[in-house]
């Protein structure tokens, strides 16, 4: 019998510890029970016994109800009874009235506390809608940030909500320290699993109007491994086929994968391939960093599509030259197939849409066909290059994509000399990449011997490059130490390569990977021709397609090595020096199957070099010797 009473006690514990634990609303409950019973008890003890509150009162149970609940109410009340019967049973009331008060207060104020502690770690539901969702949390997402704030800026009340495995309070903290202006957009943290689909519930992925997976782990692999659960999850959650969902994938063949399981709902950008396509290229022209940035970022010119139909009937020739404001860089058909730069002879259907770069899509203006005399420089043959000699100093898992895209850019003949520090990077690395690199116009030496910082001077001391290209030890050190070692090698190179002959005079160019962007104001004064800052295209990349998911096929096409690609070419070869108007560089691009969308002027009398990218077709340049076109077309 003892153990059976305290079974019974035992489960009765049980159960108060459960309905503890589920929070303050139950434990109000109870005391609500316990109270209503105290003055039930109180009341029927006063109606049986015929006491009367005070002598003139009704002895009734509603009465002694009511006047037994005031005393828990009020505790000063029971003062003013007379007989100690009452004064006994009205004290007993009282007391426990006064504990449970006490019970009470304590219980909203936790229950006050809780909910301002979840608020401060970011579990409360998102109740936006049309809202830009961040999923993960990366060095490249305060530049997504600053770019989206800039795209939200004709939006009305604009709203970005993050959602990552960080403290509330920390994200805010660092976007405010990081993110320079946000404008009109309001930012709303939320601490949660990308991956779990009551966190995307949590953050209203339902209602949002576009979605960014950002790879947010330390290792490649997992990165991909995460960022696929992440997009799986959305696709799980979120029913509009409408609502773009671009994904952050480092994997070419997981990249597929993804995008073939999810449709045309997912689109991958593959921030290493982004980053080594424009290295690979920087490195031959000068200031197409600058280039690739002014058309990536929103801030000034944009790429639009544009349906015109006082172009149909036309060719493509014929419309470069009839938008006063805008340059048209390619079509997209009625079956929504995308091509930049197409024939000069192709014919505009009705249809097609017009692929414009121009400051904003109202400013895509007709302004009439006009015809331009091709400048006697374009009609001169071009001297075919020769083959060139290249340094890379650093290795990375990045190495090798770099490798590749300069061989589809270099002549046949051209050599590659890496090095690399032995203390940083394994062999494996290196001899993996040297054995299934397969190029056709490159040879490539690695060199182990010379990589640390004592020995690269020496190594390179007197001996002549066309281009060098540094880059960080991204998968070796944190992005501080590799920037920090990257403007260390740039500055010795610098002093080292000076002094080299080449033979013709010309100097080095030195094209520098920067893992964080914010390190670019500091690297600037070291003199390189070009800054690839890792973080900032790929975010630039991230930001815009997820603004507008066509774009997706005009950046691939621009940035590859196949069809047309970005170029900037001497002046000479299309106008002689001297005042001329726009147009008549356009004209002479399009004598040469290109599209003319800008130029370098190089630095003159101490000023620095500059890059304009869609001047009016009107404006008078003046392009010398060291000036270079920026073309659209295919690569020489």
């Amino acid at each position: 019998m003892k153990a059976a009473r305290r079974s019974v006690v035992q489960r009765m514990r049980y159960r108060f510890d459960n309905t503890i634990s589920r929070g303050a609303l139950p434990v109000i409950g109870y005391l609500a029970l316990i109270t209503l019973g105290l003055v039930l008890a109180a009341a029927l003890v006063l109606a049986l016994t015929g006491t009367a509150i005070n002598e003139a009162d009704d002895p009734s149970l509603a009465e002694a109800f009511w006047q037994s609940l005031l005393r828990i109410l009020d505790p000063g009340t029971f003062s003013e009874d007379t007989g100690w019967f009452l004064r006994v049973v009205m004290l007993i009331v009282t007391l426990v009235g006064i504990s449970i008060a006490a019970v009470l207060i304590g219980l909203v104020a936790s229950g006050i506390e809780q909910r301002i502690e979840a608020l401060r770690r970011g579990r409360s539901q998102v109740l936006e809608s049309g809202h830009t969702l961040i999923l993960g949390w990366s060095p490249r997402i305060h530049t997504v940030i600053e770019e989206l704030c800039i795209a939200n800026e004709n939006r009305r009340r604009p709203v970005i909500v993050v959602l990552a495995e960080l403290e509330k309070q920390d994200m805010e903290e660092e976007l405010v320290s990081r993110v320079d202006d946000f404008r009109t957009t309001r930012v709303v943290c939320r601490t949660g699993n990308p991956a779990n689909l009551h966190d995307l519930r949590l953050a209203s992925a339902a209602a949002a109007r576009a979605i960014i997976v950002l790879g947010s782990g330390e290792i490649a692999g997992e990165v991909d491994a995460e960022v696929v659960k992440a997009v799986l999850g959305v696709l799980h959650v979120v029913d509009d086929e409408t609502v773009p969902i671009v994904a952050e994938i480092d994997d070419e063949e997981t990249s597929w994968a993804l995008r073939e399981a999810g449709g045309a709902r997912v689109l991958t950008v593959r921030s290493s391939d982004v980053i080594a396509r424009i290295t690979a290229q920087a490195c031959r022209q000068t200031g197409l960093s600058a280039v690739c940035t002014e058309l990536l970022d929103f801030s000034g010119d944009e790429i639009y599509f544009r349906v015109v139909p006082e172009v149909v009937g036309h060719t493509f020739g014929e419309v470069l030259l009839a938008f006063e404001s805008s340059t048209i860089i390619g079509l997209r058909d009625a079956t929504g197939t995308i091509t930049v730069n197409p024939p000069m002879d192709r014919v505009i259907e009705a249809g097609d849409s017009l692929i414009a770069v121009s400051a904003d899509d109202d400013t895509i203006v007709f302004s009439g066909f006009r015809d331009e005399p091709v400048p006697d420089a374009a009609r001169r043959p071009t001297e075919l290059a020769e083959p060139e000699r290249l340094l890379i100093v650093g290795w990375s898992p990045l190495g090798p994509a770099v490798l590749r895209e300069l061989d589809a850019f270099a002549r046949p003949g051209s050599k590659v000399e890496v090095i690399v520090d032995p203390d940083i990077v394994g062999p494996d690395l290196v001899d993996a990449a040297d054995r299934y690199l397969q190029l056709e116009n490159l040879a490539v030496t690695f060199q182990r011997e010379h990589g640390n910082l004592d020995d690269l001077t020496h190594a390179v001391s007197g001996r002549a490059f066309d281009h060098v290209i540094i880059l960080g030890y991204r998968s070796s050190l944190s992005p501080t130490e590799a920037d920090a070692r990257t403007m260390l090698t740039l500055l010795l190179l610098r002093r080292a390569l000076d002094g080299s002959a080449r033979g013709d005079g010309r100097r080095c160019r030195i094209v520098t990977e920067l893992l964080d962007s914010s390190n670019v104001e500091l690297a600037e004064a070291t003199g390189a021709d070009d800054f690839v800052v890792s973080d900032a295209l790929s975010s630039f990349v991230l930001a815009q397609v997820s603004e507008n998911p066509e774009l997706d096929d005009v950046l691939s096409d621009l940035f590859d090595a196949e069809g047309a690609a970005i170029n900037l070419k001497p002046a000479s070869r299309y106008v002689d020096p001297g005042d001329v108007p726009f147009r008549r560089v356009v004209a002479a691009a399009r004598h040469r199957g290109e599209i003319a969308l800008g130029y370098r002027r190089a630095s003159r009398n101490g000023s620095p070099a500059a890059v304009v990218i869609n001047p009016a077709k009107s404006s008078m340049v003046d392009l010398g010797a060291n000036d270079h076109v920026v073309v659209i077309g295919p690569l020489e």
